[in-house]
């Protein structure tokens, strides 16, 4: 399919139409993404793209490709993915994302991904969300077995004083091993500080799973709970900016006794400024993910995109 047709359907698919503002195109120069795990397991991730179409972050239509490795001791595996993308936020705040993909896994084991939201204002006070992301499961033996995961959630974020605002979620995770997760999310934010960039957040999920006797690889306790309260930082210095979330929580997985729960994230985001967005991130979890109830994570990702 050519770009063209490509833009095209996706238009109307979702509505990226022109908003008035001026629409230019994009390069996405090459970008990496690292983490790694407490178990031993690396992923690394390596982007680029072009876009035909492009007003900013949140506003474009294009084409991106992926180089995938993933590593476990002497077990090595690659992969590429090339997606359409097009995203798009009106002026009353609706946003319509969707990307879809092709992956594949040493070049035979292929995949159809995708990953789309729609957001949108229901009230003066409430937003609702719905989301959908289809993908493989990053662990070792999911990969091996070509297991995938299908999640879907809706949210409703609602401001329950000029300060404060709750968002709750309730979603499911159905993996393609036969395991099924149901989820509950409830994230409460408060703007201690609005003017100084600082909010304080009470974070808490839960979830259960159908199969506890899957050999997937992921971790699958046959009920998770989590609660974390975080401080958030959000500033401009010198037309970046900066954001950090700094989180510690208790965490328990089946009858296990409760762990400590940790989540720093930061972030540096520099818009469009002489025609280049640059976005750089890092993160350190100790928490739950697919390989364990008390596991440590570490990432780091940079962004660079050219407009011409």
């Amino acid at each position: 399919m050519s770009i063209a047709v490509t833009r095209v359907f996706f238009l109307l698919l979702i509505g990226c139409a022109s908003t008035g503002h001026v629409i230019a195109q994009a390069l996405y120069l090459p970008s990496v993404y690292k983490a790694s795990f407490g178990d031993g397991f690396k992923t690394d991730k390596y982007k680029t793209g072009y876009y035909d179409r492009y007003q900013d972050a949140d506003n474009l239509v294009g084409v991106e490709y992926s180089r995938n490795h993933f590593q476990m001791g002497d077990w090595y595996s690659k992969g590429n993915q090339v997606s359409v993308v097009s995203k798009n936020t009106d002026q009353s705040g609706t946003t319509k994302n969707l990307t879809v993909g092709y992956n594949t896994l040493e070049t035979v084991n292929a995949l159809w991904t995708a990953d789309a939201s729609y957001s949108k204002r229901l009230h003066e006070k409430t937003t609702a969300e719905i989301t959908y992301n289809r993908d493989r499961v990053e662990v070792q033996q999911s990969l091996m077995t070509r297991v995938v995961a299908n999640n879907y959630n809706v949210s409703v974020e609602q401001a329950i004083l000029a300060a404060m605002k709750m968002q709750f979620t309730l979603g499911e995770t159905r993996y393609t091993d036969g395991n099924h997760r149901p989820l509950a999310k409830i994230k409460m934010t408060y703007d201690v500080l609005p003017e100084q960039g600082v909010n304080l957040q009470l974070r808490s999920r839960y979830f259960k799973n159908t199969d506890t006797g899957v050999t997937s690889g992921y971790f699958n306790p046959y009920r998770f709970v989590e609660n974390i309260a975080a401080i958030e930082f959000n500033r401009a210095v010198s037309s970046w900016n900066l954001s950090a979330n700094v989180g510690y929580g208790r965490q328990a997985g089946g009858d296990d006794a409760k762990t400590l729960a940790k989540a720093f994230e930061f972030s540096a985001t520099k818009p469009i400024a002489n025609r280049i967005y640059i976005k750089a991130k890092a993160g350190y979890f100790r928490s739950l993910g697919y390989n364990g109830p008390d596991f440590i994570y570490r990432y780091v990702s940079e962004d660079v995109i050219v407009v011409f």
